[in-house]
């Protein structure tokens, strides 16, 4: 089976990636709702590892008197119970940060931003044997697609 741009899929996430946003140099502005994120050198996107399928990522754009704005929801399942697992999730809950999201068609999204980071949350499942993560973000602004400055 092969994916291709702009099908009708659903919004299944073939990766997840988040950046400090102290490591954020600036974010660039380009045409149709299109942002590049420069990170700092030596800086880089950190991958979250989640199994595969269980990566999905959502929006809903709610009325305000103050104007529309979006809900945003990154949902995955990352196994592993150690120790060293849950101290890596429990440090993405204690910084600030943007996610980069890719789509299984191909499409990346840049959500939060440096004025408004996204908020974390997860809950460990014994019995799954993992967390179920969740990454949130509220704004008045759309999830940008990123373009590579």
């Amino acid at each position: 089976m092969s994916f291709e741009k702009n099908t009708n899929l659903s919004a299944l996430l073939c990766s997840i990636e988040f950046a400090l946003i102290s490591n954020v140099e600036r974010i660039r502005d380009f045409p149709n709702l299109s942002k590049g994120v420069i990170l700092k050198s030596g800086k880089s996107w950190s991958p979250l590892p989640f199994i595969s399928g269980t990566g999905s990522y959502s929006h809903e754009q709610k009325p305000s008197d103050a104007g529309a704005y979006f809900e945003h929801q990154v949902k995955c399942f990352c196994p592993g119970t150690s120790i060293s697992t849950q101290a890596e999730l429990t440090n993405l809950h204690n910084n600030r940060y943007l996610a980069k999201i890719t789509l299984m068609t191909g499409v990346s999204l840049l959500i939060g931003n440096l004025d408004v980071p996204i908020s974390l949350s997860s809950s460990l499942d014994t019995v799954k044997g993992g967390r179920d993560f969740l990454a949130a973000w509220t704004s008045s602004e759309p999830a940008f697609s990123v373009d590579e400055p």
